[in-house]
């Protein structure tokens, strides 16, 4: 992802991720901070990642999901399957979950699968080294948000300048995209900061 952002003009970025791209966006904003302008994190499930990621449903989630992953199968063949898998979702959230799962790349779940993503990095250090703006958007844990609030708590009491807003009764996936809560507090974060 570093080499990515240095490849775009500015090569500094406003970086926002969910879930997995959350804590690729810590990594980097931890690893790299010249290169972020400020942080958005949405429900990033570190607790999971750091405390038993082996043998956790998560880990026998990604398993499941490599399975699943078909080379060229266009986004729009994709929400054919996602819409038919769990036909309570919106139609922007079946959208959203097959660009998702089209993007997935085999080797990233290889190193889901067997634990490898966690390594190289420590929490601490990249809270301590990250110098943007950060805002943390946290599901509710009730409703299968994955970021328990003492993940939040700690992120607040690490990062100099950092936001938390938890959203009740919106689960891990938070809606992205969709006009509402979450939406309107990512565009009013970042309208602050340009």
């Amino acid at each position: 992802m570093a080499e990515f952002i240095e490849s775009v003009p500015s090569a500094v970025v406003d970086y926002f991720g969910a879930s997995l791209g959350a804590l690729v966006g810590l990594n980097v904003a931890g690893s790299r901070p010249e290169l972020i302008n400020s942080l958005v994190l949405g429900d990033a499930p570190i607790a999971i990642l750091t405390e038993n990621y082996m043998g956790s449903w998560l880990q026998k989630a990604r398993i499941e999901t490599k399975k699943e992953l078909e080379p060229g199968v266009s986004v729009e063949e994709e929400m054919k399957s996602v819409a038919a898998a769990d036909p309570s979702l919106t139609p922007a959230q079946v959208e959203s979950r097959a660009i998702a799962k089209s993007q997935l790349r085999p080797e990233t779940c290889d190193a889901m699968i067997d634990g490898t993503f966690a390594y190289g990095w420590d929490v601490n250090e990249v809270y301590r080294n990250t110098t943007a703006p950060v805002l943390i958007l946290q599901g509710d844990p009730t409703t299968f948000g994955l970021q328990p609030d003492t993940d939040v708590q700690r992120m607040a009491e690490h990062y100099a300048t950092s936001t938390a807003v938890k959203f009740y009764g919106l689960g891990h996936g938070l809606d992205y995209g969709i006009p509402g809560a979450p939406f309107d507090t990512l565009k009013g974060f970042l309208d602050s900061q340009h």
